[in-house]
């Protein structure tokens, strides 16, 4: 099974991931509840939530011991707004497959998401202790943007950085960098990230804000208003063009 991706957050945020599992040495039950979770993370990247479901409980029924299915069921649950049904699933999943990388890593968020933001950071960080993870990147930028969240930029700007040295060109880890860089005063390494966002295809209305606070904190006022004059060229109807016109800054 390919890795399955679920878009667990808005744009310019982290996501969460299921990870293919070993059915080498399945039971009949087991490979029962793993080809049943298999087609549900499928219906859950469709959307098809209803039907997911429906594959997940079947899993469940034929093991209740598959940690992937009480994983995936909790994704489907965050899906759904229904936080306290989450937890029990996770509860269930790290019961039975403590160590599971990708399970502690999609936990972490959900606590990030709930404000329990140093749970969350000990989630992430257990999730990179597995030698074997793959995903670390993944991980480090939620971590980072948790950190963020919990007001530590510090924290925040290391973690972010882990992350931008193991995959440079990902867009998401590079904004909410710039985002850290910015909060603890340091202005050229914020905007030499916002100016390669910018540059590149990923620019958008929150890469162009964030690129006209940059400035501003400069008092770079000619470069604020160049990126001003895209951002309503490009991007008029924008939550940002109108905090522009606002005269905001820290929105």
């Amino acid at each position: 099974m390919k890795r399955a991706v679920l878009a667990c957050m808005l744009a310019w945020s982290a996501a969460c991931s299921v990870h293919a599992w070993n059915s080498a040495a399945d039971s009949d039950k087991s490979r029962a509840a793993r080809i049943r979770t298999e087609l549900a993370v499928g219906y859950l990247e469709q959307g098809q939530l209803a039907v997911a479901q429906q594959e997940l409980q079947q899993a469940l029924q034929a093991d209740p011991q598959f940690a992937q299915a009480h994983h995936a069921m909790a994704l489907l649950q965050m899906r759904l707004g229904d936080v306290t049904r989450a937890r029990e699933s996770f509860d269930r999943a790290l019961s039975l497959a403590p160590r599971d990388p990708d399970i502690l890593h999609n936990h972490g968020w959900l606590l990030c998401q709930q404000g329990e933001h140093a749970r969350a950071v000990q989630a992430f960080a257990q999730s990179l202790a597995d030698p074997l993870y793959t995903q670390r990147a993944r991980t480090l930028l939620a971590q980072g943007v948790c950190q963020l969240h919990a007001g530590d930029a510090e924290a925040a700007q290391a973690s972010l950085s882990r992350a931008l040295a193991l995959d440079p060109t990902h867009p998401l880890t590079r904004y909410h960098l710039a985002q850290a860089l910015l909060r603890r005063g340091d202005l050229s390494g914020a905007r030499a990230q916002t100016q390669s966002l910018n540059d590149s295809v990923f620019a958008n209305a929150q890469t162009l804000w964030l690129g006209i606070r940059v400035e501003r904190r400069s008092r770079n006022s000619e470069a604020a208003a160049r990126l001003a004059q895209r951002l309503e060229r490009e991007h008029p109807q924008s939550q940002e063009f109108a905090a522009w016109q606002r005269g905001a800054d820290d929105e």
